[in-house]
């Protein structure tokens, strides 16, 4: 699931701590890429999404920049699948 998004009191970050691990990018509006720096996107892994996020958008500004949350790993609400035997 990604979620595309701008830190307000209305659009709150994912939580922080102990709900796994989150990539967060930075998705430049004008263009809706994220940038690169030598050829690699501008992207953080990190089991605390917020203060990722606020050293992301640090002195940018929030009309032409928001970041993307994407939980990283298996989807908990996917049940794993079953392995297949062979007999």
């Amino acid at each position: 699931m990604t979620v595309p998004h701008r830190s307000d009191a209305t659009n709150p970050a994912p939580s922080a701590r102990n709900n796994g691990l989150f990539s967060v990018r930075l998705i430049d509006l004008r263009t809706g890429e994220v940038p690169s720096v030598n050829g690699n996107p501008l992207s953080v892994v990190t089991d605390t999404p917020r203060q990722a996020e606020a050293e992301l958008m640090k002195g940018r500004d929030r009309a032409l920049w928001q970041t993307q949350v994407d939980p990283v790993g298996p989807d908990p609400a996917r049940p794993a699948l079953a392995r297949t035997r062979r007999w």
